[in-house]
Formats: C-alpha cells, sequence, structure tokens
C-alpha cells in the first residue's frame, strides 16, 4: 500500500481547475520531487495535502488516500490531529514564517505542545534532539534567540526542526531552499537527503530548480497544464525525457551534466 495516493482536481471558485485529475503516488520513505512551472499548481497540492486549501479558497474533487484512508471531506479537528504530526511542512519562505515577537525557544515549545503532553524534561529533550537533527545548537543562549538575530539558512534549519519534531511520516516542502544563497541550498538539500536516511521519512519535494531536484529525489514528477505529464527516475528523467514538456526544461538548461556527474552528485 502506498503512504499517499491521489487523484486530485482543483479550482478557486468559477475559475478553470488548476490541477485537472493530478495522479501521484508516494511510497514510504521515498523522495518525490514536483516539478513545473509558476502558476502549475504545485502549492496548490501542497495545500490539499495539508488539508488547508479551503484558507485559500479553493476547493479539490476526487481523492486522496494517506495511508488507505480518504482525506477528502475530513473534518479540521480530524486535520488537527494529524496536520503536524504526521503530515508536516516546511514553508518557502523561513524568515517570515517565524514569529519575530517571540523567541526561538517559545516557538519549538509550541509547536512540540500542540500534539504531545508530558513533563517538560520530555519536550526539552524532544527540541534539543530535532535541533541536533538539523546540525543547529540546543542550548539556552541559541533559544532565546529571536529570528531577526539568525541567519536565513538557520531559519530555514528551525522551522525544519519544528516540522520533524513528531517524527511525522511524510515532509512536504515547498520551494524550501529558493530563498537561500546556492552554499546554503546545498547544506540543506544535505540536511533533507540525512533526514531521509536517518529517519525514514518521506518528502514531497517541490521545486522549480532541477539540479537540486535530480541530486535529491528517488523519483520526479513534472507538472504541465494541471497534469502531471511524466513520472521517473532522474536518471530517466535528464537522459531520456518522454514528454515535450520535459524535453523543453531539460533543453532550458544553461549546461547539461553528464550522467557521471549527476551519478556524483545524488544525494540519496
Amino acid at each position: 500500500m502506498h503512504l499517499l495516493s491521489t487523484d486530485l482536481t482543483i479550482n478557486y471558485q468559477e475559475k478553470a481547475p488548476v490541477l485537472r485529475e493530478l495522479k501521484l503516488y508516494l511510497r514510504g520513505g521515498e523522495i518525490l520531487g514536483i516539478v513545473g512551472h509558476s502558476g502549475c499548481g504545485k502549492s496548490s497540492l501542497a495545500f490539499a495535502l495539508l488539508g488547508l486549501l479551503k484558507l485559500k479558497g479553493g476547493s479539490a474533487r476526487g481523492s486522496f488516500l494517506w495511508k488507505g484512508r480518504e482525506m477528502l471531506g475530513l473534518k479540521e479537528s480530524e486535520w488537527l490531529k494529524l496536520r503536524g504530526r504526521e503530515i508536516a511542512f516546511v514553508p518557502q519562505s523561513p524568515v517570515s514564517s517565524l514569529n519575530p515577537a517571540l523567541r526561538l525557544g517559545t516557538q519549538l515549545s509550541e509547536a512540540w505542545d500542540l500534539h504531545a503532553k508530558g513533563r517538560r524534561s520530555e519536550r526539552e529533550q524532544a527540541i534539543a534532539g530535532a535541533l541536533h537533527d538539523v546540525s543547529l545548537p540546543g542550548d539556552p543562549e541559541f533559544l532565546r534567540r529571536y529570528p531577526s538575530e539568525i541567519s536565513v539558512g538557520q531559519a530555514q534549519r528551525v522551522l525544519i526542526a519544528m516540522a520533524i519534531l513528531h517524527r511525522p511520516s511524510l515532509l512536504i516542502a515547498d520551494e524550501p531552499t529558493s530563498a537561500l544563497d546556492a552554499v546554503t541550498q546545498s547544506e540543506i538539500l544535505a540536511l533533507f537527503g540525512e533526514l531521509n536516511r536517518k529517519l525514514g521519512m518521506s518528502i514531497l519535494f517541490i521545486s522549480h530548480d532541477l539540479l537540486s531536484v535530480y541530486a535529491l529525489c528517488h523519483r520526479i514528477a513534472l507538472i504541465d497544464q494541471g497534469s502531471v505529464v511524466e513520472c521517473s527516475s532522474p536518471h530517466n528523467i535528464f537522459f531520456s525525457p518522454k514528454h515535450p514538456f520535459t524535453q523543453k526544461l531539460i533543453a532550458s538548461l544553461p549546461s547539461v551534466p553528464t550522467a557521471a556527474e549527476i551519478e556524483q552528485a545524488l544525494i540519496y
């Protein structure tokens, strides 16, 4: 049984559907890359998988199975039990996603308290473990800082730490490296690969950066005109693209690495 499978049509009010019968599946422990041009519905898919589409004025029909359970029509009270615990999210803009008025320790504590009740020592141990997993210090001095007192790269790592606090089965990352410099991008990609291996966590990695997706993901799904037009391994997508949209994306790269260079760059 797949961890997740979809056959989704998503639209906003009376407008034409953004996604049309979009079919995807994700296995446990797999990293699936989602690639498409701006406005193709990548973020709409993420919102649907988090049960947040209504907040954006959208609606979904069709099917979304999570561990064999149909999720469309699920009550918000049920989503509150799942969102952040089984399905977690890493947003695009790390600085604006953190509350500037709260210390980092407070924000991490609130993320823990949403889904866990226990002694203070258990919470502190969980937070320290999550920070260690993302290569951040867990000492009191760091936890007393405000978001404005850390770098953008550190802010992204804090958000990832929040997302993995409860060891979710699925981590949805929506353009998580777009606001980062090249060096920090590489570090964050390596971090996602390490978390996948260490925790066995499935990752849905949404990006427009083809080379990042090739380096990180086990499979890549390309979306065009509201549907998945091609889904295969990084090697097949890169060196044997079948669909004209995929071929056009590959041709748009300033330089095409060799097969050996691609294999050497693979993170997983």
